[in-house]
């Protein structure tokens, strides 16, 4: 028989402090002291729920805290006060008539443990993005295949809810289980991500809601809890300096800055081979950008115009939806017609010359 979540929670906040004393001291001066139990009842009674024990502990012993710029103790989140908590879930209330236009939309993992809604009574934010309004939350009001007090993702941006963890507990466990393992990413802002999850290439981190998508769509969680282990298929993103080479390098070709492509391609050449995210070769980037003069540089490279990129597009395919996309709502002037044209021929005639 498994333990009671605040005999749990107990074990969870020495662990938590010793991490945090170890590894980022600083995230402790922000946490706030806990509420007291007459705070909390107050709160009850506005929500009209009762507060499951677990989260009355954690709430007891960390009252939300002290919000300093990019300064995250959870994977991006900053943690919530009561008072906080209340004031964001009072203007969800206030919305509520959106769930007609949402619910449709909204999906649950596991499949009907959280309600397809785009907001409820029964949703208790605890913690909250530097961006607006994306949350994790305790689920007072669960699906049929649900449990009351689980931790789930919600908000503006949240139409695909996962369960993290039926009970806070089970949560905080995941958590302080990958910081101990060593797979928290910290740095200037906080504890920002989670080393097996990266957005790109370029090693950006991927938002936590989309970490849960990929926990649940691999089968990682086990009915209670979501598990974070080696089998997990995640992008190891290149070396900070060549990442940020790769970048300068197709931000200028996208910009048709043929001065900072030659600059930098005539000091690493190699750069031409290596994929950035979405595996655009650097024709497709000069080819979206329009830019005839720095195709006129790449011929030296003998490159593959026939290369296709991730979703299939060759960089002559990704010159003219560029340039369409990019006039949908205006004519484009002669000038910026020819350069288009001119960026076509090169293109026809890289390929002609493989033939």
């Amino acid at each position: 028989m498994s333990e009671p979540p605040h005999t749990r929670i107990t074990m969870l906040r020495q662990r938590w402090e010793r991490w945090f004393q170890d590894n980022f001291p600083s995230a402790l001066e922000t946490l706030q002291a806990g509420a007291t139990s007459q705070e909390i009842e107050e709160f009850s009674r506005e929500i009209g729920f009762a507060i499951p024990e677990d989260v009355r502990e954690w709430f007891m012993w960390i009252n939300g805290q002290v919000h300093q710029p990019h300064l995250s103790v959870l994977f991006g989140f900053d943690l919530l006060s009561l008072s906080d908590s209340l004031q964001e879930w009072r203007f969800w209330q206030t919305v509520s008539d959106m769930n007609a236009e949402f619910a449709e939309s909204c999906r649950s993992f596991p499949e009907d443990a959280i309600i397809p809604a785009y907001t409820t009574p029964g949703w208790i934010p605890i913690a909250k993005t530097s961006r607006p309004a994306d949350y994790l939350g305790i689920d007072l009001n669960p699906g049929p295949e649900g449990t009351v007090g689980q931790v789930i993702n919600f908000g503006r941006n949240e139409e695909k809810k996962f369960v993290a963890g039926v009970s806070l507990a089970d949560f905080l466990e995941l958590i302080l289980d990958e910081y101990e393992a060593g797979h928290a990413v910290v740095n200037e802002y906080g504890i920002c991500g989670h080393d097996y999850f990266y957005l790109n290439l370029y090693g950006e981190i991927l938002h936590f809601s989309c970490i849960l998508s990929q926990l649940h769509e691999q089968q990682k969680f086990d009915g209670r809890r979501l598990y974070i282990d080696d089998s997990i298929e995640r992008i190891k993103p290149y070396p900070p300096e060549l990442a940020e080479r790769l970048r300068r390098l197709h931000f200028a070709a996208l910009n048709d800055d043929a001065e900072t492509v030659i600059e930098i391609l005539d000091r690493y050449p190699e750069l031409v081979q290596v994929l950035p995210p979405e595996g655009n070769t650097i024709l497709h980037t000069a080819a979206m950008g329009q830019s005839p003069r720095i195709l006129d540089y790449l011929v030296r490279f003998n490159l593959d115009t026939n290369a296709r990129n991730d979703e299939g597009k060759t960089p002559l395919t990704s010159c003219e939806e560029a340039f369409r996309d990019f006039y949908v709502f205006e004519e484009p002037s002669k000038q910026e017609m020819k350069q288009h044209q001119e960026t076509l021929k090169r293109l026809q005639k890289m390929s002609s010359r493989m033939e």
